[in-house]
Order: structure tokens, then C-alpha cells, then sequence
């Protein structure tokens, strides 16, 4: 559904706001992808930290070149995901997090809420979590099914993805509002 798309582009722009730290953290242990979204080898990522086979959590750290963006990547490789994000290497994870200055802000990309129990598990742990959905496809029982299957923490909102179309047929979306079509279409 363009979940980790989301979730690079969302941390990206967080990043360039002046006074916010942003760190993206891939928790999609079976299928990370922001590391290739990014351009990123992964030599040990979240799964080698989790695993303990990496011993700090900074060792995974990415810090892209021209970026105030800090990326905690995760490999493609096989994984007993469930148990290592139910640890307590990942509660010190989460730890570590609440441990920031208020103004740092981390943004946890996670499997799709149905293809295992790891969404639920981490979302136990945060603090919020925003909802992908794509257009014409994601049906509403869906979306019901997954807020009540993640209701452990609130959602702080829901992005529409792959939308086609704008407002009224108006491609731009600008047909909302009296005049503002006649206005745009000068």
C-alpha cells in the first residue's frame, strides 16, 4: 500500500523543520524496504540490534550524507520478528526513544497490520501510529479491523494513498470551493 514510501517521504520533510530531530526506524523485520528507498546498504540494521548481534543501538544508526535525518534500517532476511519486537532489547529500544529530547521524533515503519501480530505488538509500545490506505482498494472493514486490532495506542491520523482524481473532477483539486475552479482554470 505504499506504507514505507509514506513513512521515507514523511521523515524526509519532517527532517528539513528547524528544531525537530527526526530518526526513521524500519520495524518491518521480514521486509524492510527504507534502506533501498534510501539508496542504503544495510551491514546491521534493527534485526542484527534486536538478535543482539549488533551490541549498540547507535551501530545501526545511518546518518545520509546532506540530511538531518538519522535512519535505523533493517535488512530483507529472515526473522523470528514476533519474539525479537516483544524483547527487551526492543523495550529498550522504545526506552532509548522516550529518552529524547522532546523536540526528536521518530517515525516507526511497520509491517501491513494483517500480515502478522508485529504491528500489534509494536504499537503497544508507541505512542501513536498513522494509517496508510489505498484508494479503491482498502475497503472500510479494513480500516475498521485495523483500528480495533491497534487499539492500544491512538491514531494520529490516516493518509490516503494513491489517489486518483481531485475534488468534483477537478484533477488539481480545486473544484471544493465557489469560484476557485473559474480561478485555476484562467
Amino acid at each position: 500500500m505504499g506504507k514505507s514510501f509514506v513513512a521515507t517521504n514523511l521523515a524526509a520533510a519532517l527532517s528539513r523543520t528547524p528544531g525537530i530531530e527526526t530518526t526513521l526506524v524500519d520495524l518491518d523485520l521480514r521486509r524492510g524496504s527504507i534502506a533501498t528507498n534510501f539508496g542504503l546498504t544495510v551491514e546491521g540494521g534493527m534485526r542484527d540490534y534486536l538478535e543482539g548481534a549488533v551490541p549498540a543501538l547507535g551501530d545501526v544508526a545511518v546518518h545520509p550524507e546532506g540530511e538531518r535525518l538519522v535512519i535505523l534500517p533493517t535488512d530483507n532476511a529472515p526473522a523470528r520478528s514476533a519474539e525479537l519486537l516483544s524483547s527487551s532489547r526492543m523495550d529498550a529500544v522504545i526506552a532509548a526513544m522516550r529518552a529524547q529530547p522532546t523536540h526528536s521524533l521518530f517515525l516507526c515503519d511497520l509491517p501491513p497490520v494483517f500480515a502478522n501480530d508485529d504491528a500489534t505488538i509494536v504499537t503497544s509500545k508507541l505512542d501513536a501510529f498513522i494509517m496508510v490506505v489505498e484508494e479503491g482498494r482498502t475497503t472500510r472493514k479494513q480500516i475498521q479491523d485495523a483500528l480495533h486490532v491497534l487499539d492500544q495506542a491512538p491514531c494520529a491520523g490516516v493518509v490516503l494513498n494513491r489517489f486518483d482524481g481531485g475534488l468534483l473532477s477537478d484533477s488539481y483539486g480545486y473544484g471544493y470551493g465557489a469560484g476557485y475552479s473559474d480561478y485555476y482554470n484562467k
